[in-house]
């Protein structure tokens, strides 16, 4: 053990000696800073056994077999050899909503119009926006024993108590009993308190879906009188969640080399009675379409259901013009779909060159005539309009689309795809954070169920069954 040790004594030594006394002449002396920190000794080298006993392997970074597989080189995509230009698909955020409406009009593919322009309107639409007009100012929104239940509830609450001392609020003539009843007043007030949450907290667009619009939209439907029992109709409107149906490529709307195929949040539809004549007529022509669906849209539970109202939804405050171009391609594809319908029905139906005299008052600016029953056919022409919503948080806004001018430089301009769409906006309905806006909320979902069952569904179902 001594000689070991002095052995290793002198092996120290032996490299003490070894280190020079003096910096290399290209090198500067360390500063008086550098001087006060510690130095690092020298150590001396390791053997080729000492690497391979100390140091640490170096670890493979195993592949992630959940990432998603990346090329960073991805090579650019050559133009298609035909020279046409490739279709962009529009998406939420990607353009500006004033610019799409705009470039859409200038195509005259979507024109708009307000509800003031009294003298454009066509006579249906004309009729329509006056009612939604008294539901918006309140008139004969509750029948009289809606009055009564108030009168009971406000024992409890003064959610009510005001509107009592409003004559002009309650309907004498039996019109307001013919759409539907009041919901459950507890059932108002509770979504009513949800709105408020939403309000206030500042929740999303899809929270304001779940607990607010879609629980007024299913409670007012329910009271419908066209939904009751005691009705025994073959069909029900149903409202429904419609945030992932896209509308299928034949029915988009397409402005340059960009797909317009934006969604909506709900819609109302018509569901017919399961096994009825009407329902085995609606599945007949879906499965007969070129697109499998009586819709605009291939989203499996509206294949065989009418969609009769669109609504599309945004937070308090978020952009109108979004929505609005949102709405507009949606209804658009719309008319284009019930085009389709009524050309695979033959010539029976009216064409859309018998309506061209209408369309060239129109594009003059006068007023188009009414249109009803075909005279001496039996048959019923197409709705004048398709009625639509855009809800912002509490307020509910009424829209509604009609048939304008025919495209310009189209090939085929027989068809009805060919014609422009012309938006008309807008009525505040009613706002969900007071009571009052609620009822008239209410007044008009129920006074649109009743056009449903009694005026778009009869057009439908005649194109359907081809009668």
């Amino acid at each position: 053990m001594p000689g070991a040790m002095a052995a290793k004594h002198d092996t120290i030594s032996n490299w003490l000696t070894a280190i020079p006394s003096t910096f290399p002449s290209d090198i500067e002396a360390p500063s008086a800073v550098h001087d006060r920190k510690r130095r690092r000794l020298l150590t001396p080298d390791m053997s080729e056994d000492d690497l391979e006993r100390y140091s640490t392997p170096v670890k493979k970074r195993r592949p992630d077999p959940e990432a998603t597989p990346r090329n960073k080189q991805a090579p650019t995509p050559a133009p298609l050899d035909d020279g046409t230009a490739r279709l962009k698909r529009s998406r939420s955020g990607r353009s500006s909503p004033t610019k799409g409406l705009a470039l859409l009009r200038m195509e005259h593919i979507i024109d708009r119009k307000s509800f003031g322009e009294r003298d454009l309107l066509p006579t249906s639409l004309e009729h329509m926006v006056q009612s939604v007009r008294n539901d918006a100012a309140g008139v004969g929104i509750f029948t009289e024993s809606d009055k009564s239940r108030m009168s009971s509830h406000t024992q409890m609450n003064s959610f009510f108590e005001s509107m009592l001392d409003s004559p002009h609020l309650f309907d004498h003539s039996g019109r307001r009993a013919e759409q539907g009843d009041l919901p459950d007043l507890d059932t108002l007030i509770n979504i009513w308190e949800e709105a408020q949450m939403c309000e206030v907290e500042g929740h999303s667009e899809a929270m304001w879906n779940c607990s607010v619009h879609y629980p007024l939209l299913y409670t007012a439907l329910r009271g419908a009188k066209i939904n009751q029992p005691s009705t025994q109709s073959e069909i029900q409107i149903k409202p429904m969640n419609i945030t992932t149906a896209s509308i299928t490529r034949p029915y988009a709307t397409m402005t340059g080399n960009t797909i317009l195929d934006w969604k909506v949040d709900f819609c109302l539809c018509i569901k017919a009675r399961e096994r009825s004549r009407a329902h085995s007529a609606l599945w007949r022509a879906a499965q007969a379409s070129t697109q499998p669906s009586i819709n605009h849209t291939d989203y499996t539970p509206l294949m065989d259901k009418p969609i009769s109202l669109s609504i599309e939804t945004k937070r308090t405050g978020e952009d109108w013009r979004a929505a609005l171009e949102q709405i507009s391609t949606w209804m658009a594809g719309h008319w284009k779909k019930l085009d389709e319908l009524v050309n695979a029905n033959g010539p029976a139906w009216e064409s859309e060159t018998e309506q061209d005299a209408e369309t060239q008052q129109d594009v003059a600016g006068t007023r188009p005539e009414a249109t009803g029953d075909a005279p001496g056919s039996g048959k019923r022409s197409r709705p004048e309009f398709l009625p639509g919503v855009i809800i912002q948080g509490h307020d509910w806004h009424f829209i509604a689309a009609t048939r304008g001018r025919l495209i310009p430089n189209e090939a085929d301009l027989g068809r009805g795809s060919c014609r422009e769409t012309v938006i008309w906006s807008k009525i505040l309905i009613g706002s969900t954070d007071n009571m009052q806006g609620f009822c008239q909320i209410v007044s008009f979902l129920q006074r649109m169920a009743k056009w449903s069952a009694e005026v778009y569904w009869p057009w439908c179902l005649q194109i359907v069954q081809g009668d």
